[in-house]
């Protein structure tokens, strides 16, 4: 006879929690601390739901690279800039519908994207753009290159 095997609170508990990210969008009218309250109280949720808190990037004021619709107050309003931060956690799969959902009801939040990531730090050292085009524009260093008259004296030494 086959065994059943039956998900209890336990056995959810014992498996491996996997680590996710959430990348936001929230409305500019909140305002830098309307923002951060905002942001504080998901990060607050997410721990009550058993999430371990790994790593976050600050909510900044950006530009959108095109024109986002919402809903508020039953009138389409059309946004240009918002509010963009991240919140990198470890947490077991069967919570990722509870988190969609509590992320899915708050008016607050302009779109939200929710992936699968590692642990480690994956951002790169990288220079800005901005000094390797810097780098381009300078002339390249003389390179140590023998003139007609050095190549004369050095076979003149050699005999």
């Amino acid at each position: 006879m086959e065994e059943e095997i039956i998900d209890t609170k336990e056995s959810i508990e014992l498996r491996e929690p996997r680590v996710y990210e959430i990348g936001y969008l929230v409305l500019p009218a909140l305002g830098a601390q309307g923002v951060a309250d905002a942001v504080d109280e998901i990060k607050a949720k997410l721990s009550t739901m058993g999430a371990e808190h790994i790593s976050e990037g600050e909510a900044q004021h950006i530009d959108l690279a095109y024109e986002m619709m919402k809903i508020i107050n039953n009138q389409n309003t059309f946004l240009t800039t918002a509010y963009f931060g991240w919140i990198k956690f470890a947490i077991n799969p069967e919570a990722i519908a509870g988190i969609n959902k509590m992320l899915d009801n708050r008016p607050e939040i302009l779109r939200y994207l929710l992936s699968k990531t590692t642990r480690e730090d994956t951002m790169l050292n990288a220079k800005p753009m901005s000094t390797v085009v810097e780098i381009a524009d300078q002339e390249p260093a003389e390179k140590n290159q023998a003139t007609p008259e050095s190549a004369e004296e050095s076979t003149d030494s050699a005999e």
